[in-house]
């Protein structure tokens, strides 16, 4: 039978994602992949939101949030100079300009006064891993790789300043640009080559990130998640029913 779209569903309270496929009629949808994922701290908590899938990227730089290059990464230059160095990490003004690090006076920065932006290069230090997906947003906020794959391992993975780390994510890419030419060697292949690389999708999808507080299992069994981020339990008390 003829397909119809594929998105992508992010389960915040389940710690899951999914790549589904629905029939050109709405019949049926099948789950092509399922992934855990890491999501946001119960301090730094990833939003729910729609937004479409537009690029899949290959070694991407990471550009630093300004709350994490001022709270975070300025006090460890401020103690050590060479801190950028060892990670990778490349200064710039506020024209884009790359900046010498030597000729930053790091001492006399703070909050409200960072006139910088951090940007770390690809490679296995980089927080995003190999792989990330490009979606313009209304949040700070999407799904990549990560080089930290132990944590995939807890129970409740709540870990990330907000983005969402996909465990399966070469996998993910590998379904993506299936019909683009790119199966899993090319893509590895092209990884291990060095360099960032912005691969388009033909067929942009949507990401959908929610919260769901219950889940209906195939044979009809109800089960309820932990409410991690405490939003049912708002909603329940706004509904008067605590």
């Amino acid at each position: 039978s003829p397909r119809g779209p594929r998105w992508i569903l992010a389960d915040i309270a389940g710690f899951r994602l999914e790549l589904v496929e629905g029939e050109a009629n709405g019949a049926s949808e099948t789950v092509l992949l399922e992934s855990p994922i890491i999501v946001g701290t119960r301090y730094n908590q990833t939003p729910e939101f729609t937004a479409q899938v537009r690029a899949v990227t290959l070694n991407p730089y990471w550009h630093v949030p300004r709350s994490i290059a001022v709270g975070e990464i300025l006090p460890d230059v401020q103690k050590d100079p060479s801190w950028l160095a060892r990670n990778e990490m490349a200064v710039f003004d506020r024209a884009g300009r790359r900046v010498d690090p030597g000729t930053v006076p790091w001492h006399e920065l703070g909050r409200a006064n960072f006139p910088y932006r951090l940007r770390q290069d690809w490679g296995p230090k980089n927080p995003l891993g190999r792989i990330k997906l490009e979606m313009p947003k209304p949040f700070d906020v999407f799904l990549h790789d990560t080089p930290k794959k132990e944590l995939f391992a807890r129970s409740v993975r709540t870990f990330s300043h907000g983005c969402i780390r996909v465990a399966r994510m070469h996998d993910l890419a590998e379904e993506l640009l299936a019909g683009q030419g790119w199966d899993r060697m090319r893509i590895e292949a092209a990884i291990e080559a060095g360099g960032r690389r912005e691969i388009a999708l033909r067929t942009p999808l949507l990401v959908h990130v929610t919260y769901l507080g219950a889940v209906v299992d195939p044979d009809g069994t109800v089960r309820f998640r932990e409410d991690v981020y405490g939003r049912d339990r708002a909603l329940a008390a706004r509904l008067g029913l605590y």
